[in-house]
């Protein structure tokens, strides 16, 4: 089933304004498969950040599996492998990362 492009989007734009804006960053949505696969991109600052391991493992990974329909996240320039980048998502399992909601 494929996720649901308006909450994915909406995921997409509170993880941006929250997180990747404020050190001249964002994350670009290249492809939502039929099978629910969503490719991103990190753009600006993030594609080369230091700590985008942890942004990815942290923060962007588990927001955007967690919406309906998702069954993987790849991230075209993380960096690492997969296996690195599912390593630190376990590590942090169960972590409140809150994301701020625009008033």
């Amino acid at each position: 089933m494929k996720p649901d492009s308006t909450e994915l989007g909406a995921v997409i734009d509170r993880l941006n304004g929250a997180i990747v804006h404020g050190c001249a960053g964002g994350i670009a949505i290249d492809e939502i498969t039929e099978e629910g696969e969503v490719r991103i991109s990190l753009q600006g600052m993030c594609g080369g950040c230091s700590c985008r391991a942890l942004t990815i493992g942290v923060t962007l990974r588990p927001a955007i599996e967690a919406v309906k329909g998702v069954t993987r996240l790849t991230v075209s320039n993380s960096g690492m492998s997969r296996y690195a980048e599912e390593r630190i998502a376990k590590a942090f399992a169960g972590r409140s990362v809150r994301i701020a909601r625009r008033s």
